[in-house]
């Protein structure tokens, strides 16, 4: 597979993107995301809800950063940072009994989610070096409306190229 995808010419970050998006966590960024962390949210496992992050952000937020930069040194996660909680709910309107009436949610700790938003903010930063012009979901700035429009404008071109050329004859 490697081989096949090394004869295409796919754009690639750069080695100091790449460094980058692979460095530990900066204080700056822990703070960025816990800023961007809406509150009234179901707690994960350990009980702890956003708020108390809020709230005590001085004191736990340091130490989240020194366990960060450990298990980014070693390479793995402590084991509570990779508990979830699933819980299942059930759809509007459906049947108690069908268990297709069901669908899973799962309540991650507030720790895995702020680190979660650390990597994303990162990833956003880099995603239009990696992706063609005409993918619009999901890039920050970007939306269908924007091919949407592209598209009328083509079949509006081809339409005026029909006429002019007489093309239907």
């Amino acid at each position: 597979m490697k081989e096949y995808l090394d004869g295409f010419r796919l754009p690639r970050l750069t080695d100091a993107q790449i460094e980058e998006m692979e460095g530990e966590v900066f204080p700056e960024e822990l703070h960025e995301a816990l800023g961007g962390m809406a509150s009234g949210k179901t707690p994960g496992p350990d009980g702890i809800p956003v708020e108390i992050c809020h709230a005590y952000s001085a004191g736990i937020l340091p130490q989240l950063l020194g366990t960060l930069h450990e298990s980014h040194r070693g390479g793995l996660l402590p084991k509570l940072m990779k508990e979830t909680l699933i819980v299942m709910l059930r759809k509007p309107g459906r049947v108690i009994a069908d268990p297709g009436s069901y669908r899973p949610l799962s309540m991650l700790n507030v720790d895995v989610k702020l680190l979660a938003k650390v990597l994303a903010m990162r990833i956003r930063q880099v995603v239009t070096h990696l992706v063609g012009r005409d993918q619009c979901g999901f890039i920050p700035g970007m939306g269908t409306h924007m091919n949407l429009r592209r598209l009328s404008h083509v079949m509006h071109e081809t339409r005026e190229l029909l006429v002019t050329q007489h093309w239907w004859l």
